[in-house]
């Protein structure tokens, strides 16, 4: 059997600024809309929900790397969150 969270997606839609406070320090904010959907196992039963998505971060820079701590939260569904690291490179 598969596990139905294998075939779970989301999909955001962010804008947002990075502002460094230091030399390698960052803070960033995001808004924007975001959907999450669930398929069915059976053909035509998928559902979907989304809403107004805000996602904070803070990191720290290391030359052109980044890593850091980030939590999206769909503002109108407040049971669908998610925290998470950062790790990425700025080109």
């Amino acid at each position: 059997m598969v596990s139905r969270a294998l075939w779970d997606f989301q999909i955001p839609e962010l804008a947002g600024y990075k502002f460094i406070f230091s030399r390698q320090f960052f803070i960033t904010g995001e808004l924007g809309y975001f959907v999450y959907r669930v398929p069915n196992y059976f053909p035509g039963q998928a559902s979907s929900t989304g809403g107004l998505s805000i996602a904070p971060s803070v990191g720290v820079q290391f030359g052109v790397f980044e890593l850091g701590i980030r939590s999206d939260v769909i503002v109108n569904h407040g049971d669908l969150s998610a925290v998470g690291f950062l790790l990425g490179w700025n080109f």
